[in-house]
């Protein structure tokens, strides 16, 4: 395991490209994916009532599939603009998100790239417009889980989140699995910069959907490089 600094860019694709992106999940709507479950309803159960859908996030994968030769051009090109040729692209889709993720990480053995030569380099994060939403990302990190629950197991609190900002961003938490956690930053989610950050590192969004953003939408992209 390898932990890369957390940096933010601007300008991540040219005007040209990023207008073609944001073209993406309207032009293949019909084969975005949706995820209609999320473990947030067992801490909030509330929340499933106040849905306006089931749908909680649609995708639309890229990942090397034929059917996209110019993203993934795109992709690769920009990656290694800014960040080098040593720097791999494991997977890649277009999110767009009803409702916040909880916290998580993007790395564990043997997933997009991931190998006994390859650790998970970044995961990034290129808005396809200004939103009033955070990515939040803290300061733990784990190889072994992907979930704070898990990670939590054995430890103990350490209360580094306090109610302020707790109330102001992840309302849509348990309270019980944040007092494991500490943030490094607060990542606001503007058009066409990129969120680098380790792909180890706990992350999660805020709680967009009870201040009342209706969707919010990026490019997402699990990378991955040689030791």
């Amino acid at each position: 395991m390898k932990i890369l600094p957390t940096k933010v860019l601007d300008s991540f694709f040219t005007e040209e490209e990023f207008r073609y992106m944001k073209s993406l999940p309207f032009l293949y709507s019909e084969i975005n994916d949706g995820t209609f479950y999320d473990p947030i309803f067992k801490f909030r159960p509330d929340i499933q009532e106040k849905l306006p859908r089931s749908l909680v996030r649609r995708y639309l994968a890229f990942n090397d599939n034929p059917q996209f030769p110019d993203v993934n051009r795109i992709l690769k090109n920009a990656v290694q603009k800014h960040f080098g040729p040593n720097l791999y692209i494991g997977a890649s889709h277009i999110l767009t998100a009803f409702y916040p993720y909880l916290a998580h990480s993007d790395a564990v053995y043997g997933e997009f790239g991931i190998d006994d030569k390859h650790y998970g380099a970044y995961t990034l994060i290129i808005p396809l417009d200004n939103f009033e939403s955070n990515t939040v990302i803290f300061n733990e990190y784990s190889e072994k889980t992907k979930v704070v629950n898990v990670y939590a197991e054995g430890r103990e609190p350490i209360y580094k989140i306090d109610d302020e900002f707790y109330n102001r961003y992840l309302t849509h938490e348990a309270k019980e699995c944040m007092n494991h956690l500490s943030v490094e930053t607060v990542y606001p989610w503007r058009a066409n910069t990129c969120l680098a950050m380790s792909r180890y590192k706990f992350h999660g969004s805020d709680d967009f959907f009870s201040h009342g953003i209706p969707y919010k939408q990026a490019v997402i992209m699990w990378t991955y490089s040689p030791y």
